[in-house]
C-alpha cells in the first residue's frame, strides 16, 4: 500500500469527524513530510488528491500548508489549478 493511499484512507475517516481533526491531520502530516524532506511523498499526495471529493476548508488547508514548500513540490501548481477550477478564485488569493 502506498503512502498516499494510507493518507487518503485516514483523511476519509477523519472528514466524517469535526473539520478541525481533519485539518490537524493534514497540517501535521504534510508539514512533517516536507520538513523531513519527503517532497516526493507530498507530490504523490498532491497529484492524486481528488479536489471534488473534499470540501473547500480541506483544499485550502492543503494549499496553505504546502505554500511555504512550493518550490520543492512540482505537483503543487497543478493541484492549485484543480482547486481553482472548482471554487471562487478570490478565496485563493495569496496561496498561489
Amino acid at each position: 500500500m502506498t503512502f498516499s493511499i494510507k493518507f487518503f484512507e485516514i483523511l476519509d475517516k477523519k472528514k466524517n469527524l469535526h473539520i478541525d481533526k481533519c485539518l490537524d491531520y493534514i497540517f501535521n502530516t504534510l508539514d512533517d513530510m516536507c520538513l523531513d524532506g519527503h517532497y516526493e511523498l507530498c507530490n504523490e499526495i498532491l497529484q492524486t488528491f481528488d479536489v471534488n471529493k473534499y470540501n473547500l476548508d480541506i483544499l485550502v488547508g492543503v494549499l496553505t500548508i504546502t505554500h511555504y514548500h512550493k518550490k520543492y513540490l512540482s505537483n503543487r501548481e497543478d493541484f492549485y489549478n484543480r482547486v481553482e477550477s472548482t471554487c471562487n478564485t478570490k478565496i485563493l488569493e495569496g496561496l498561489k
